[in-house]
């Protein structure tokens, strides 16, 4: 009898986890947009508060969900709406913290560090427009009151941005 019951739950463990656990996935197509016959890629990215999670998401995906991957040489056109309910700044990060592309988000040493009324207010929104020129695989992050002691972003808001040799932009949701 319990073998059965085991064999009968497994079924539902395994639609669970295929499910994201409850996490709904990015509709790409309502973030990202590739202009026909151009380089140009417009990305959305629009930070909130999840209740159910009782975290701050992008584009409905929790911290360390979301990758956006673009062909090098790619016109980003990153639009980023602050719907949370804090300041907050947004930039594509090298490791070194540094920002990946010029032009591509508040740099973390700028005064946005050093001013508490810094940042997009909720309900604010700035576009950042840059050529991913290099490969690699970076952070976007919101590191609004960051030091170079503490880099944890800020209301743990991260995500996965890559350059990659060639190929179509994706978003993909974890």
């Amino acid at each position: 009898m319990k073998r059965r019951k085991a064999f009968m739950l497994a079924p539902v463990a395994v639609a669970f986890l295929v499910a994201g656990c409850g996490i709904q996935a990015a509709q790409a197509s309502q973030y990202i947009h590739v202009q026909p016959n151009s380089s140009n890629v417009d990305i959305k990215l629009v930070s909130s508060f999840n209740n159910d999670l009782a975290e701050n998401v992008v584009d409905g995906a929790p911290a360390g969900h979301l990758t956006i991957t673009v062909p090098v040489g790619s016109r980003v056109h990153l639009d980023v709406v602050n719907n949370g309910p804090m300041p907050e700044t947004f930039g594509i990060y090298q490791q070194d913290l540094q920002l990946a592309f010029n032009n591509s988000g508040d740099p973390f040493n700028s005064d946005v560090n050093l001013n508490a009324a810094a940042g997009l207010v909720p309900g604010q929104s700035q576009t950042y427009t840059f050529t991913a020129s290099h490969t690699g695989t970076y952070t976007i992050a919101d590191y609004l009151n960051g030091t170079t002691t503490n880099t944890t972003p800020t209301s743990n808001i991260w995500e996965t941005f890559k350059v990659v040799p060639s190929g179509a932009p994706a978003m993909i949701t974890q």
